[in-house]
């Protein structure tokens, strides 16, 4: 009797062994768990000022073996324009008694006196100014919406595609993964350096090691991420930048990001409203204070979003006004279109967008649209309902330069 005894305990004690192992090994494999894992994620080493201009050092000279002089040919000397004296306007505010101070709600940015003379500069930068396509019909909403839609087809085809991110880079579409063309004359050949921007991260850094497999040295952006120092290090080749890209330069723009609602937990009211400013440049701008003149961009993935807001659409003109479209190899970004759609000519700027990334002579790849979801049902439905239309593009630019800016 007691040798039974034992011989049931024991029997319930492998299969409570077995259900335990098997829970562990399921929690293990969900994204439950690496959300759980991403709590006490340690935080990158941050890079020193002295390492960032060894590194743009570096780059220079990277850049010198790809451009040799020509013999007998003498360097022409840098000339440095004298920057212009900005004379401080008065403002009509200045004649008026202020009162007590008052106190702005939440969501609210503030007035930015250096942010609205960025944009200034900014106009004054813009070299080749975009042209705003005719519209759709009648211009209603469904009718740019239409002609977005049907515009999203692959121009030119690609014999080595990847989706960047996946295993070993050969898996594939799947969330966090990017396309890339590795096809001879759209990818650096074997041997030579490549450079990657990738802006967007969120912790996500698939599409980052993806491309670090492939040789190429990473710059990682995302300034929504406000625990990590301003420039890190992921990885030997991979760099992180608490900066965002857009289409001014400013140290606080005030901008929001997917992960606010933690950060609100955490910080509260306050400290996140200061989080909010964030550094933000034009791409134009990162190339030259990361000192990557005379180098080719060889990926550029934007996948910068807020809550129901795509900040995309403004970075990317901003590329195609200021030329710096010329040296960017390949293009991959998520365009978003949130519902509902009442004013038409935000849908129009997006595809004027695309039309004007064509005309630079760029050319889609790959598109993919929004994971599972039925994209032509939403299509009917997004001037009425808060749902969104999102697709995955991949552009390649078949005669890229040297940045010069």
């Amino acid at each position: 009797m007691g040798r039974a005894l034992r011989a049931i305990k024991l029997k319930h004690m492998v299969v409570a062994l077995i259900a335990v192992m098997t829970t562990i090994y399921v929690y293990c494999n969900t994204d439950a768990h690496s959300k759980v894992r991403s709590i006490f994620r340690k935080h990158m080493q941050a890079i020193s000022p002295l390492e960032l201009q060894k590194m743009a050092k570096d780059s220079q000279v990277i850049a010198d073996k790809l451009q040799p002089e020509t013999p007998g040919t003498p360097k022409e000397p840098e000339i440095i324009p004298e920057e212009p004296v900005v004379e401080k306007l008065p403002s009509p505010e200045d004649s008026v008694i202020k009162g007590p101070e008052q106190v702005l709600p939440a969501e609210i940015p503030h007035e930015n006196i250096i942010e609205n003379l960025s944009k200034e500069i900014a106009v004054m930068q813009i070299k080749e100014a975009m042209v705003l396509q005719p519209q759709a019909g009648f211009g209603s909403p469904q009718e740019e919406v239409d002609r977005l839609y049907d515009y999203m087809k692959q121009q030119i085809p690609c014999d080595d595609l990847h989706y960047i991110g996946t295993v070993d880079n050969k898996g594939k579409y799947e969330d966090g993964a990017y396309a890339g063309c590795l096809s001879p004359g759209f990818w650096p050949e074997k041997g030579e350096p490549c450079l990657g921007y990738s802006f967007g991260i969120d912790y996500e850094w698939k599409f980052d090691e993806g491309l670090e497999a492939l040789g190429c040295q990473i710059h990682s952006f995302d300034p929504g991420m406000y625990d990590e120092p301003e420039h890190a290090k992921h990885s030997e080749n991979i760099l992180f930048h608490r900066w965002g890209i857009g289409e001014i330069d400013s140290d606080a723009l005030y901008q929001r990001a997917m992960r606010d609602y933690a950060y609100r937990k955490k910080y509260g009211d306050a400290k996140l409203e200061e989080l909010r400013k964030w550094k933000v440049r034009t791409l134009s701008s990162i190339i030259r204070e990361l000192g990557h003149n005379g180098r080719i961009i060889d990926a550029v993935k934007i996948d910068i979003e807020g809550p129901r807001i795509g900040y995309e659409d403004k970075a990317i003109r901003n590329i195609i006004e200021t030329g710096a479209y010329k040296c960017v190899r390949q293009l991959t970004l998520e365009l978003h279109v949130f519902g509902p759609v009442k004013n038409g000519e935000y849908v129009r700027m997006q595809y004027s967008i695309m039309k004007a990334l064509e005309d630079k002579g760029f050319k889609l790849f790959d598109v993919k649209e929004s994971f599972g979801r039925d994209m032509e049902d939403i299509r009917q439905k997004i001037t009425t309902e808060k749902t969104q239309l999102l697709w995955c593009l991949g552009w390649v630019n078949p005669n890229p330069e040297p940045c010069n800016f």
